[in-house]
């Protein structure tokens, strides 16, 4: 970088090791892979699919996604911008890269804080409720661990968490418990999705959701799992908007070549059907995830963040992602989904049986769930009716409550 140019820069580490430098200057942001890297992990897609290990340094707008997927993730607490916009040193990131300050190594591994007390909890719980969060507050929620026996603590700086505390919207129907039974659907249909419990009671109650990107070692200790969003896999801005097959058609060709499971692109159709019939309008490319694994293999990350929006009129009906073009969720069909699917160059007949499966199968999901989560009548009739609908190629859009209770 020419003496002059460069105006900020952080260094980015993964599992302990320097991975590379990001840098932003009056050229805009680059980022340049370390020595280190260049010797271990050369043509590994790290720190995304977009920015695979190289020794000329990467620029553009993969580099400005990667950043903005770190400082700017739809469902987690939205970090403070370090200089330049990157992220701040010691911030609890999505993924698993840690940030530092030129030269510096991230800080040794620290015991956790004392667990909560009962009166700690009730007053964080007190947090999350809609009337004491702030009015212009979309993601909120605060990183926790919590232990196998359900101890609270806060993260010690610079640890990783494993669970996030968020405030349920209001303008969800039955609020946090929305989020949770959406969550439990999508489980129940098969699919790998990130467990989300409410925590409190009524209106106040809250969602605990454990992290997809973090596990514990066998001595209980939460590390970090590398995941990135789709956005960022694309080398697109978290709100680019799934407009037509082009961006999932792209997330299904990435899945192609970095998967070992030769079916991955299968479990991106399957995610896409479970957002329409959920009525999900807020899913969208920064939500759905790729998770790095060992090897530079990568698979697509479970579902996160699910919530039904169409049970209301004050949500938007408008789809994150769209199938074979079309993103209004009261119009979209099987045959649209098929035809995405079908798009992506899957197997013959292999969309349609993805489809038509999840369909089927959605009904019996649907009541399952309802017996796991104490859920509102009309939210459980309503998605009922979207099962229906969708399944018998209608606009889905009938309210079923009746026939639900």
């Amino acid at each position: 970088v020419p003496t002059g140019e460069t105006r900020r820069a952080a260094a980015l580490w993964l599992d302990a090791r320097h991975l590379g430098d990001l840098t932003v200057g009056r050229r805009g942001p680059r980022l340049i892979h370390s020595e280190g890297a260049l010797g271990r992990l050369a043509g590994r897609p790290l720190p995304s699919v977009a920015l695979p290990v190289r020794r000329r340094a990467w620029s553009g707008p993969a580099v400005s996604a990667l950043i903005a997927g770190l400082v700017a993730d739809p469902l987690m607490p939205g970090p403070s911008p370090g200089p330049g916009g990157l992220p701040a040193a010691g911030d609890d990131l999505p993924g698993a890269l840690v940030v530092t300050a030129p030269g510096a190594e991230p800080p040794a591994p620290a015991r956790p804080p004392a667990a909560l007390t009962d009166a700690e909890r009730a007053e964080l719980l007190a947090a999350m409720a809609p009337a004491m969060r702030a009015a212009d507050d979309e993601r909120g929620g605060v990183p926790l661990i919590v232990d196998p026996d359900g101890t609270w603590r806060h993260p010690a700086p610079g640890a990783p968490s494993s669970h996030l505390l968020r405030g349920a919207d209001p303008a969800l129907l039955g609020g946090a418990a929305n989020e949770a039974l959406c969550a439990r659907v999508a489980a129940e249909l098969g699919l790998a999705v990130t467990p989300a419990t409410t925590v409190g009671r009524g209106d106040a109650a809250a969602l605990l959701v454990e992290r997809d990107d973090r596990r514990r070692t066998p001595a209980g200790t939460v590390i970090r799992v590398h995941r990135e969003s789709l956005s960022a896999a694309l080398g697109l801005p978290p709100d680019a908007r799934g407009t037509g097959p082009a961006p999932l058609a792209g997330a299904a060709a990435l899945l192609d070549r970095w998967s070992a499971d030769p079916a991955a692109a299968e479990g991106l159709l399957a995610a896409l059907v479970v957002v329409a019939l959920l009525g999900d309008g807020r899913t969208g490319l920064p939500h759905l995830g790729l998770r790095h694994g060992p090897g530079g293999r990568v698979d697509l990350a479970p579902l996160r963040g699910l919530s039904c929006t169409t049970a209301t009129a004050v949500l938007g009906r408008r789809a994150g992602v769209g199938a074979d073009g079309v993103r209004d969720l009261d119009a979209v069909t099987r045959a649209d989904l098929v035809a995405e699917g079908n798009a992506w160059g899957l197997r013959a007949g292999r969309a349609a049986t993805i489809v038509d499966d999840i369909l089927t199968e959605a009904p019996a999901a649907l009541w399952r769930a309802a017996g796991a989560v104490a859920a509102p009548p009309a939210l459980v009739g309503h998605l009922l009716g979207r099962a229906r609908s969708l399944a018998h190629r209608g606009a889905p859009g009938a309210d079923l409550s009746a026939s639900a209770a």
